[in-house]
């Protein structure tokens, strides 16, 4: 291996682990993180997404070394590698068809070692395309938006509204950053208020719903609401944009509660540059399996009243959402949102570094902090 296909392939190494670490933590119950369970339903999808795709770049380094890493910003892979594997992919079954199966491979290697007597790379590349490619075209990966599922139905009984959680994920091609997005999301629609709502105020459950169900839970609006998933899924835009964005294009869908889950910045040693204190302590651990912090941030934004619709002879209003900013916060304010929570997840012996460094505090400033021990267990630190 060459250096640099050897400093990727510690990267994506440590990227697993990270991810691996920030399952387990999603998976765990917390009891004093509110909608936890929520959030794991979330960001699960993303995260398997993301650990498929990073395996099959593993895969791919054996016959293209050409890896290239967001180091100053997320510390994630750059999107370029995303839309290479759509389009690997696309392309999966055709190539297939030209390489010859992996155990004839395998036994053109052995022979040629003991009659050449030097090492087959081309057919060791070929090996490692065969294995790539057959890794990856009936897997699941992330991209530049994965479409919404509806994961929650209740009824709103002061509204009598169906209300639905919605979740929808992206990987921002601008600043390489993956995502997680939930709303909380009231539907006053005629005919999905009458099919779904009793006259009671409770869940008709004449209307079996098997959750989740692919999409918005309202067939006349699903498609548009795809379409708007995908127009304001970038890292560029604030909660209060998209919840803004959400309430004003659909005169019935009423959101009450939008959630963005942002994965990263993630450092390890020798290759992101996000902090220079960080990247000085981590190059000091012993192992480099162990040489990370991976952080991630909830936004919510949160409508504090409804102005209710106003019906006239010559206009009319839809009912609109007032949302809340807590301008208090200086952060959450530029974040444009009602509340936020920082979350960084860090192995123990990276952890034990940072605190005999003295700069844990200072690195740790305003972040729940979560400890990954070496048997794979996460807790928090108080």
């Amino acid at each position: 291996m060459s250096d640099p296909t050897q400093t990727a392939a510690r990267y994506l190494k440590a990227l697993r682990s990270a991810l691996s670490g920030t399952a387990v933590f999603f998976s765990t119950p917390q009891p004093r993180l509110e909608g936890h369970d929520l959030n794991a339903e979330a960001v699960t999808p993303l995260l398997t997404r993301l650990g498929n795709a990073l395996a099959a770049f593993e895969n791919r380094l054996a016959f293209s070394a050409s890896f290239r890493v967001a180091q100053a910003d997320s510390g994630f892979p750059a999107f370029q590698h995303i839309l290479e594997l759509q389009n690997d992919r696309a392309r999966a079954a055709g190539r297939l068809g030209q390489l010859p199966d992996a155990q004839a491979l395998r036994a053109e290697m052995a022979n040629h070692i003991l009659t050449r007597k030097t090492f087959p790379t081309e057919l060791k590349a070929d090996l490692a395309e065969r294995l790539y490619l057959e890794g990856i075209k009936d897997g699941a990966f992330p991209s530049g938006l994965d479409l919404p599922d509806t994961i929650r139905l209740g009824v709103n009984a002061d509204t009598m509204r169906p209300r639905v959680i919605v979740r929808w994920s992206a990987y921002d091609g601008v600043a390489n950053l993956p995502m997680a997005y939930l709303a909380t999301i009231e539907d006053s629609t005629d005919n999905v208020m009458r099919d779904l709502v009793r006259k009671d105020g409770t869940l008709n459950p004449k209307a079996g719903v098997k959750l989740p169900v692919a999409g918005l839970l309202n067939p006349d609006l699903a498609r548009s609401f795809d379409a708007f998933a995908e127009k304001n899924a970038s890292y560029s835009l604030s909660p209060v944009t998209i919840a803004t964005n959400l309430d004003r294009d659909f005169a019935t869908l009423h959101p009450k509660l939008v959630r963005r889950i942002v994965l990263g910045p993630f450092w390890t040693v020798g290759v992101t540059r996000n902090n220079a204190t960080v990247s000085d302590i981590l190059s000091r651990i012993r192992k480099p399996e162990n040489a990370w912090l991976m952080t991630w941030t909830v936004q919510d934004i949160a409508s504090k009243r409804e102005i209710p619709e106003v019906k006239g002879f010559f206009s009319s209003e839809p009912a609109k959402q007032e949302f809340h900013i807590e301008t208090a916060d200086l952060e959450a304010a530029q974040m444009g949102v009602s509340a936020y929570e920082k979350h960084a997840l860090v192995p123990h012996e990276a952890y034990q570094a940072l605190w005999a460094s003295g700069e844990a505090r200072k690195v740790f400033d305003g972040y729940k902090v979560h400890i990954i021990a070496a048997n794979g267990t996460v807790t928090s630190d108080a």
